[in-house]
């Protein structure tokens, strides 16, 4: 049997992907290329955002209706089944904390049988299983899942569950192995990193001494997590191994809209965690979220979201208009006039990256040692500097190889450089 996995939503979505082709290889399945030789079709599903899940929808729909067997695995399989039920009745539903009994019921699917259950909130570890990594040289690593957040507009914690940290002496050993295999970046990967219950400072520092030569990105971390752990989180991220990257989401400029959002944090504690980590690494690359629309956000509100962005300055702004899910308080909510939540997003986009491109322009002449980390079209390749700076890169290098290159332009979205002799 030939068996299609598609993929939506973050990081650890992919990370699932690449457990559950890893296990129906081991479980003897060929992996299909594409929707013609396939036999069964898993889509792994994101519900986060309105335009992703009519996007998912439409594909379900598209595959139900040619009779094909379906399997719909992820988010919208535990906090939309009802939705995914009459949208595609035969589909096979397999939850986010099923991952592991995936070759199960693809061979229930094909023999016309019924699986069992496989919709709960049981514990799953995702840590430690035969996988096919997307990029041979990055390792992505789950350390928990699920949260023990209040955002009022979040389904996903609806799909995710309460939380759950997975032992570092199995991550470690996970990180080990791949290392030893030839990964160069290790994504440390969670719904919040900065939760994780058995102290991420510690595990950075143990992953960070492991023999090998890689780097380490430590993924999204929410402010009021971040906070109880700050001087210890600092002095891990002194590590050569750690690249010197932030993702900590703002969401709002307003203490108001984070009130009422149900973010556990107000804005001066944002900026006192952004501000301890440029004291110790000036040059760090910072990336936030704003949600820009949010159903109760005045215009007073929007700026000081402006205002805000003003001050942080960061590299990454990751934009999302407000969108009602289901099952959450917010979605009750009275909607803003859809064009002054578009109006507001262009408005901040244009801010966005405007900032992005001054910064990307100081680091013009900078030289030193980059990461091949990705393809591109056209002969040329991604490297990441010790900051995580895309650095596109002239050349067919193979990945994983580490060279000297000096940047000469930065864009909005990246830094251009050359290839340097040593």
């Amino acid at each position: 049997m030939n068996v299609l996995v598609e993929t939506y939503g973050c990081t650890a979505n992919l990370n699932n992907s690449e457990i559950i082709n890893g296990l129906l290889q081991t479980a003897g399945y060929k992996l299909a290329r594409g929707p013609a030789t396939a036999d069964v079709f898993i889509i792994n599903t994101c519900t986060v955002k309105g335009p992703t899940e009519d996007k998912i929808l439409k594909k379900i729909k598209e595959y139900h209706k040619k009779r094909k067997n379906l399997i719909v695995a992820g988010c919208m399989a535990d906090a939309q089944a009802d939705l995914l039920k009459v949208n595609a009745k035969n589909a096979v539903l397999v939850g986010t904390r099923h991952i592991t009994d995936i070759a199960r019921v693809v061979d229930a699917v094909t023999k016309k049988k019924k699986p069992r259950a496989t919709i709960s909130d049981r514990y799953e570890s995702k840590v430690g299983h035969p996988k096919i990594s997307k990029n041979p040289i990055v390792e992505i690593v789950q350390i928990s899942e699920g949260c023990r957040g209040r955002c009022n507009y979040c389904i996903v914690r609806l799909a995710k569950g309460d939380l759950v940290s997975f032992e570092p002496e199995k991550i470690i050993k996970q990180v080990k192995k791949a290392v030893d295999k030839g990964a160069k970046e290790v994504w440390i990967t969670s719904q919040d990193n900065a939760n994780y219950e058995y102290n991420l400072p510690d595990l950075l520092k143990k992953i960070a001494d492991l023999r090998g030569d890689f780097m380490m990105r430590v993924g999204m971390m929410n402010p009021n997590n971040v906070l109880p752990i700050l001087d210890e989180l600092i002095e891990a991220y002194k590590e050569e191994k750690i690249f010197k990257f932030l993702h900590l989401p703002v969401q709002s400029g307003s203490d108001k809209v984070l009130l009422e959002m149900g973010r556990d944090y107000m804005l001066d504690d944002f900026k006192l965690i952004i501000e301890a980590f440029r004291d110790a690494f000036p040059q760090i690359t910072i990336a936030t979220d704003v949600i820009c629309g949010y159903p109760t956000e005045t215009d007073e509100d929007y700026q000081k979201t402006i205002d805000l962005i003003n001050w942080l300055r960061p590299d990454m702004l990751h934009l999302s208009k407000f969108w009602p899910r289901s099952g959450t308080p917010a979605s009750s909510l009275d909607l803003i006039d859809q064009k002054i939540t578009n109006k507001r997003a262009r408005d901040l986009t244009t801010l966005s990256e405007t900032i992005s491109a001054q910064k990307n322009k100081l680091w013009v002449g900078w030289t030193g040692k980059v990461l091949v980390d990705d393809k591109k079209k056209q002969n040329s390749v991604v490297a990441r500097n010790n900051h995580y700076k895309q650095v596109i890169l002239k050349g067919d290098l193979p990945l994983g190889k580490t060279v000297i290159a000096k940047v000469y332009r930065g864009a909005t979205h990246h830094l251009i450089g050359t290839l340097r002799v040593r």
